[in-house]
This record gives C-alpha cells, sequence and structure tokens, in this order.
C-alpha cells in the first residue's frame, strides 16, 4: 500500500499524484509538501506530508497526507487503481456493504465516521420531520379578479423570464408622474 521502499519517493507542488483513501485509490494533485515534526505535526503523525486535492472533489475534501499514502502518477499505478475499484465494485456487489454511487470519493474509510456511516459499519436512520402545526405556514386565500390574474401572471412572466420590467411600474418614471400632474 505504500509509496515508501528503500529509496525515499519525493513530490513537489502541482504534481500528479495518485492517493491511498480508504480501500481506493484516487487521483490527486499536491498543493503543498511539508516534513512534519513534533512541533509542528497537524495529523499526528511525523515525517514528509503532501496537503493534496482530490480532482473532482470539493476543496473540503483537501487533507495532508503521509507519503506512505501517495503514489507516483504512472501507467502502474494507474493499473493498480483501476484493480482495487474493480476489486471493490465487486465485494459491494456480493453484499459487502451497502450500494453507493458510481464513485463514492474520498470519503470512503476515512476518518472512521466520516460519510455518513458509523464505527461499526451501519448507516444511521433518517429521522422523520415533525408534521405539528408549528412548522406549517399559515395558507392565505386571496380572491382576485380574473383580469388582475392575468395582468400579474404577465408581469411575472416579464420580470422573471425576460428580465424587464414596464415603465408604468416604475416609480417615479416620467410617464408615471406626468399623469399625477
Amino acid at each position: 500500500m505504500s509509496a515508501s521502499s528503500s529509496t525515499a519517493v519525493t513530490f513537489a507542488p502541482n504534481e500528479r499524484v495518485l492517493c491511498y483513501h480508504g480501500p481506493l485509490i484516487y487521483e490527486a494533485k499536491v498543493l503543498k509538501v511539508e516534513n512534519f515534526t513534533e512541533a509542528n505535526t497537524i495529523t499526528g503523525t511525523l515525517g514528509p506530508h503532501c496537503f493534496v486535492h482530490y480532482k473532482g472533489w470539493k476543496q473540503t475534501w483537501d487533507e495532508w497526507v503521509p507519503h506512505s499514502r501517495l503514489l507516483k502518477h504512472n501507467e502502474t499505478n494507474i493499473e493498480l487503481q483501476k484493480s482495487l475499484q474493480k476489486n471493490n465494485a465487486h465485494a459491494s456487489a456480493s453484499g459487502g456493504s451497502s450500494s453507493r454511487g458510481p464513485k463514492a470519493g474520498p470519503r470512503e474509510g476515512a476518518g472512521g465516521a466520516r460519510g455518513g456511516t458509523r464505527k461499526d459499519g451501519t448507516r444511521g436512520t433518517k429521522r422523520a420531520r415533525d408534521e405539528d402545526d408549528s412548522n406549517r405556514k399559515p395558507e392565505l386565500k386571496l380572491n382576485l379578479p380574473e383580469i388582475l390574474k392575468v395582468v400579474l401572471v404577465d408581469d411575472w412572466e416579464a420580470v422573471t423570464k425576460n428580465q424587464q420590467v414596464r415603465d408604468s411600474c416604475l416609480v417615479g418614471s416620467s410617464e408615471n408622474s406626468s399623469s399625477h400632474d
């Protein structure tokens, strides 16, 4: 699972990499590189770390990862990524875990209870909404003449769909102010 071998692998900012996140590997980009010591560690682990952005995912998924979770972006590692995705898809289909979308993302297996799953692997149940009268908006029935309804609909369409406002509706327009003199 690690990219570390007898020789230390280094990564540079803006480098495309592959990053382990849970059981899968995702394409990522190195944003920062830093060597964590006891004085400045963010993750609780020491050594070289990279701040990565997962391609196609929001910045909220960006994270500091140790070099042991990173792989160089090359054909061999891309094949490894594909085989892990295929194996994980087979495990999910055979009843290993609840079905997920085609791209479940970096959240899988990360940080214990992240991503809506509990530590024991089960998902929580959806809470029902309270159907009491305090949350409901009061209904208002208003009787409008049919001609006024037509004008209101026309005005609504002009404003929302055509982004137009009639001169007769503008406050202080020349036509409106001259008729009140």
